[in-house]
């Protein structure tokens, strides 16, 4: 199939929209079809898109200019025009460095696509400066213990526990976990698999061990939870794999179990319960942190952690590793305080005493 290509008089629209429909365009070769991009990355397309339209999505490509560059940083940055919905209410949604540049570099993209990205632009055009962004906090183990005892405190709140309990063992992301099938599970093996459609890349498409009671219960109470939330969905007999875990909420006490809940599908319940609990800094993705954190501190290898978890960053490898030597330290240290002093040196003190008399 021809589609053309992108020219200098497309408007930046017009060359979104066409770069989105050229990347997701399946290639057929006998009987296989291929696909250029994962959904995961079709949707960050689409965000990125979403943000260089709403500046400058009237304007034609071969009209971009510097300035037009530098003024859409400096828009991104200081949120000039650019909101977003906190439950009902509006408020303003600056962006840092890493998202902007990233924004920019497909603008860049395109316009070299249509062959009018200049030497000029090529020559003064400078991305932000990037910061390795900050770790988000983990819980330390009290704090996660008063998170849990909170959700499981008020029935509203048990949706929060059982997710807690799920995500801290699995260390799934917030993504790998609203996006969980009921076939993903396997009940009799515990073995849970992140769903391929959504996985971040190949490192992050994987199975893991379930070895917590708890977390196991707490998967089987979720999908108990969906049925019953899915039960007044038309033509609906009972879960089936491709079902979601957590189910889209179309209108009130009406969901879907055929797509996955939205991004703050829980989020009301969860800053009801980390209020509750005191722990305002907690966020929702946090979990896998929080969970990976726990596994750090038991002494688990960093190549065993890097296997459950997919994918870790230098700097968070570095951090786990630096949490499970503090462990280790913190456990010989108590290993050595229950014996008697001296008891490790005795034998050299009493050979040194002999040679000095």
């Amino acid at each position: 199939m021809s589609l053309g290509t992108i020219s200098p008089e497309m408007t930046l629209d017009e060359a979104i929209e066409f770069y989105l429909i050229w990347r997701t365009a399946p290639v057929a070769l006998g009987r296989v079809r291929l696909k250029f991009i994962s959904p995961r990355t079709l949707k960050d397309y689409g965000q990125k898109g979403k943000a260089l339209r709403k500046f400058l999505g009237t304007t034609r490509l071969g009209d971009i200019t510097l300035e037009d560059l530098r003024g859409f940083q400096a828009a991104r940055l200081n949120a000039d025009g650019f909101t977003r919905f906190y439950g009902k209410r509006e408020v303003a949604s600056p962006a840092g460095a890493i998202k902007i540049n990233s924004e920019l570099a497909l603008l860049k993209k395109l316009m070299k696509m249509a062959m009018c990205w200049s030497p000029e632009l090529e020559m003064y055009y400078l991305p932000f400066q990037e910061e390795e962004p900050e770790m988000q906090r983990a819980l330390d183990r009290q704090q996660q213990a008063r998170f849990l005892k909170t959700a499981a405190s008020n029935p509203r709140w048990h949706s929060i526990w059982w997710y807690a309990l799920a995500a801290l063992h699995l260390t799934f992301s917030s993504d790998e976990m609203r996006t969980l099938r009921i076939g993903d599970i396997n009940v009799a093996h515990q073995l849970v698999g992140v769903n391929p459609a959504f996985g971040k890349n190949f490192a992050r498409r994987r199975t893991v061990t379930v070895e917590d009671g708890a977390c196991m219960w707490a998967l089987q109470k979720l999908m108990e939870r969906a049925e019953q939330l899915c039960a007044s969905w038309k033509d609906y007999r009972g879960p089936q794999p491709h079902h979601f875990l957590f189910p889209l909420r179309v209108v009130k006490n009406l969901y879907n179990p055929e797509l996955p809940m939205g991004e703050t599908g829980l989020r009301k319940p969860f800053d009801e319960t980390r209020a509750q609990a005191d722990l305002r800094f907690f966020q929702f993705n946090s979990f896998r942190h929080t969970g990976l954190t726990r596994l750090a501190e038991a002494g688990v290898p960093p190549y065993i952690m890097e296997k459950r978890a997919g994918h870790i960053g230098s700097k968070m490898m570095r951090r786990y590793v630096q949490i499970g030597e503090q462990a280790q330290r913190l456990a010989m240290q108590a290993a050595f305080a229950k014996k008697p002093s001296g008891s490790v040196a005795a034998p050299w003190e009493q050979t040194q005493m002999r040679v000095d008399s």
